[in-house]
C-alpha cells in the first residue's frame, strides 16, 4: 500500500512500515500545504495519509476524496512515542478504503 507521512510524523516511522511503500510529505515537495490543498494534492498519487493531525477529520470532509486517512494518536509525535503504536498501524493499513478515517494509539487519546 503506498503511505504518505504527513509533515508531522517523524520519517523513521515510514522505515517500520514493512511491505508498504512510503514517502514524505516534504520529500514530495508538499511541506507547508494546509489540509485541504495537502489531500488533493496526494490524491490519486497516495492511497493513505498517515498523520498525528487530530484536526483533519473537523477540517476535511475525507470522504470526499480517494484515499484515506489514518490518525495515530500518542503522547506526542515524537518517534518514541510513536513506534509502540506501529503493530496497529500496520493492521489498520489493509483495512482503510478510500473516503474512510480511521485512528490507532493510544486508548485514552483515541476517539478524542
Amino acid at each position: 500500500m503506498r503511505v504518505l507521512l504527513d509533515e508531522c510524523v517523524p520519517r523513521p516511522l515510514g522505515r517500520a512500515l514493512t511491505g508498504h511503500e512510503w514517502s514524505t510529505v516534504p520529500k514530495e515537495g508538499w511541506s507547508g500545504f494546509k489540509n485541504g490543498q495537502l489531500l488533493r494534492a496526494i490524491e490519486g498519487r497516495w492511497y493513505v495519509l498517515l498523520t498525528t493531525d487530530t484536526n483533519i477529520p473537523w477540517q476535511q470532509a475525507i470522504t470526499r476524496f480517494s484515499l484515506a486517512v489514518l490518525i495515530v494518536r500518542a503522547r506526542s509525535n515524537a518517534f518514541d512515542d510513536l513506534q509502540p503504536w506501529v503493530p496497529g498501524i500496520l493492521r489498520a493499513l489493509p483495512a482503510l478504503s478510500k473516503g474512510t478515517m480511521a485512528e490507532v494509539g493510544d486508548p485514552d487519546l483515541v476517539g478524542k
